[in-house]
């Protein structure tokens, strides 16, 4: 009972910890993947936003551009500036001109299409004249050129009438409220070089309504001299020299890299203006990407310890209904012995799966029956195998007795060729029934198909010839025992029924990597039809060589091509030479080979 209720524990236990990895695989790389989606998708977000926004800065800097080209495009504007720089204003008789050249010029910076687009436009001197167009009744008093930053003069004189842009900078207000403006400057240039300048001056809150929809971006614009033109967070000079270098090597670029003055992960791009120089740079953190994934994250969290509490219920139930005949199985088999394998067991009707396994079982038991059943007929027939094995090595001793006697007669008739005769047979006879080596060297095959072949000689006396003419550095290469001797005998049966002369040669010859033994008559051939019959049923015994079938016939005393061919087959694992053949000059060839 305990190992059933182990069964259960085990399934319970394997399947809810398949759930549980399958659902937490799934779940991570359903949130992985949705991250990466997201990163993606911020990454594209990340370069149209900074996009956007470095059209936009440009389009309210375009403005301020036009307001100041329209300026310095009227000749009035322009001749008042000339008027005031040349006249000598000691003389009363120039007050007058000079009086209306002040006007002209703060008609020309006082419309309201200009008042309505910009937040400011001064307009001044190196003789301390200045011009605002913020409130024409106040007066900015020791207002004058002084106030400005000497570079930024020089720095405008030498664009030559180009424009100039000033990075954001404070102002005092005449209600005293101090406020930052970023401003485009333009030398105003006369006939003798520049007798003035002209600012147009933008709020720098302007800049940030173009970056307050982006919340979860941090934006940095800097100029062509890293100055800071506007940063939506506090940023020093290690990060804004970081930024401003990482853009500038990988220009419109999403960039992801983990920032070493912050240590934050985190994506930028940066975007340059053609129009002022200025660099847009948008980041956004890893952190406050993955921030607006926690809903997701969250819902999965829910979603997958809900699927695995499901999970694992449905294992239990599906546990118990599974195990009930797998606990009748575990019986039988615990009662299955070998005085019932023949029984028949019987199942409650479940599931197909179930039902299968107990076949199983059944034919399982039914085999086992049959198994042992084959077992006990093998081993008598082992017993009779052993006992014909013993008779066979009897005869053998037989036979030599009778040959020694043979012997001992034709010695005592002074007859030496029956001696001679007798020590051949006596030799092939134990060459071909010893069972203490079934490998053998061409050597010795050789010496035995030598014996042979005298025995015919003396059968057939001047009607036989023969020849054997092997390559010493063949003798010492191991073979199959009785592999050119039958090959011979064949010949001398079939090969020679209507000649009257006989000859055989037997030739081995060695390469690199293989040998080669040739077996050469000059009798009749093979005819067709024989030829085709021993070649099919060569690739007969190929197709079946793992089978019992294919070595029915195969007996130590049959010794045909074919059973030669399958003793080479099974020695050399059928990487081996065996070629029969007619020769173009009357006879067969059987070439016999293999590696060395």
């Amino acid at each position: 009972m305990n190992r059933h209720i182990s069964i259960q524990a085990k399934l319970v236990l394997t399947y809810s910890t398949f759930f549980i990895l399958l659902i937490s695989i799934l779940s991570f790389s359903f949130y992985y993947y949705n991250a990466y989606a997201f990163d993606n998708n911020a990454k594209t977000g990340l370069n149209d936003s900074a996009k956007k926004m470095s059209q936009q800065t440009d389009n309210l800097v375009q403005t301020m551009d036009y307001i100041s080209i329209d300026l310095l495009s009227r000749p009035e504007f322009v001749s008042a500036n000339v008027t005031l720089n040349v006249l000598d204003r000691n003389q009363t008789s120039n007050l007058t001109s000079l009086g209306e050249s002040e006007n002209k010029i703060k008609d020309s910076i006082m419309r309201d299409s200009i008042n309505r687009t910009v937040f400011n436009v001064h307009v001044f001197n190196r003789k301390n004249d200045f011009f605002t167009s913020y409130d024409i009744d106040y007066s900015y008093i020791g207002l004058s050129f002084r106030n400005y930053d000497e570079k930024w003069l020089n720095d405008t004189a030498m664009k030559k009438g180009s424009r100039y842009m000033v990075p954001p900078h404070t102002v005092a207000l005449p209600n005293k409220k101090v406020i930052q403006v970023f401003s485009l400057m333009r030398a105003i240039e006369g006939p003798t070089g520049i007798v003035g300048y002209l600012e147009i001056q933008n709020l720098t809150d302007s800049l940030t309504k173009i970056v307050a929809p982006v919340n979860d971006f941090n934006v940095l614009i800097v100029d062509e001299e890293k100055r800071v033109v506007y940063s939506n967070k506090p940023m020093n000079a290690k990060l804004v020299d970081y930024y401003d270098s990482q853009v500038k090597s990988r220009p419109n670029v999403v960039l992801k890299s983990k920032n070493p003055i912050s240590n934050e992960v985190e994506n930028f791009v940066g975007v340059r203006s053609q129009l002022t120089g200025w660099t847009v740079i948008v980041m956004q953190t890893r952190e406050s990407l993955l921030a607006q994934l926690a809903f997701t994250r969250n819902m999965i969290i829910i979603i997958g310890f809900a699927l695995i509490l499901i999970s694992i219920l449905f294992v239990f139930v599906f546990s118990k209904v599974l195990t009930k005949p797998l606990k009748q199985l575990i019986g039988y088999m615990e009662e299955a012995s070998i005085y019932n394998l023949s029984n028949k067991v019987n199942v409650e009707r479940g599931n197909n799966e179930i039902e299968l396994l107990f076949e199983s079982f059944q034919m399982m038991r039914e085999r086992l029956n049959e198994a042992i059943n084959d077992e006990v007929k093998s081993h008598s027939l082992q017993l009779k195998a052993s006992l014909d094995s013993l008779q066979a090595q009897i005869n053998p001793h037989f036979l030599y007795n009778i040959l020694n006697v043979i012997s001992s007669k034709g010695l005592e008739d002074d007859d030496e060729e029956i001696c001679n005769i007798c020590s051949m047979i006596s030799s092939m006879l134990r060459y071909s029934t010893s069972t203490d080596n079934e490998i053998v060297t061409i050597r010795d095959e050789t010496e035995h198909l030598r014996n042979y072949l005298n025995l015919m000689k003396r059968r057939f006396e001047h009607k036989l010839q023969y020849e054997i003419n092997i390559d010493q550095a063949l003798e010492s290469i191991p073979i199959p025992k009785l592999i050119l001797q039958p090959i011979v005998e064949n010949s001398l049966h079939h090969g020679f029924e209507n000649c009257s002369f006989m000859k055989i040669t037997v030739r081995g010859t060695i390469t690199e990597d293989r040998w080669q033994l040739d077996v050469i008559d000059n009798g009749s051939g093979f005819d067709e039809e024989a030829l085709s019959e021993l070649r099919q049923r060569m690739e007969k015994f190929e197709k079946e060589i793992h089978s019992y079938e294919s070595f029915k016939g195969l007996k130590i005393g049959g010794m045909g091509l074919v059973n030669t061919y399958a003793r080479m087959s099974i020695f050399y694992d059928r990487n081996f030479v065996f070629e029969m053949k007619n020769n173009t000059e009357g006879g067969a060839c059987i070439s016999l080979g293999g590696t060395i």
